[in-house]
């Protein structure tokens, strides 16, 4: 037998969220036709709850996404996407390396 506590604190609820960012990060560097090993820039408009779960999993994030630079910004200027049922704006650029 085996008891699972199927209750998300904070800690849980941030983990996915950062997960599922990484995601849809992901998503958006393959539709941009980006390189496996091209680095980026993105800037994120997000939520009070899920910029703190994307700054505690910072390094998580920006190494999965090959990302130099995260920025939080209050308007992103492009599109918007759900993410765990919150609204985040995501606008990445490829970083030019020599």
């Amino acid at each position: 037998m085996v008891a699972l506590d199927p209750v998300l604190d904070e800690a849980l609820r941030g983990e996915g969220w950062a997960r599922e960012f990484v995601h849809r990060v992901q998503r958006l560097r393959r539709e941009g036709g980006l390189a496996l090993t091209d680095r980026i820039r993105l800037e994120v408009c997000a939520p009070e709850a899920m910029r703190a779960a994307l700054e505690e999993h910072r390094a998580y994030v920006c190494g999965e996404t090959l990302c130099c630079d995260l920025e939080f910004v209050a308007d992103t200027g492009g599109e918007t996407y759900r993410i765990n049922g919150e609204e985040v704006g995501v606008r990445l650029e490829r970083v030019a390396t020599d």
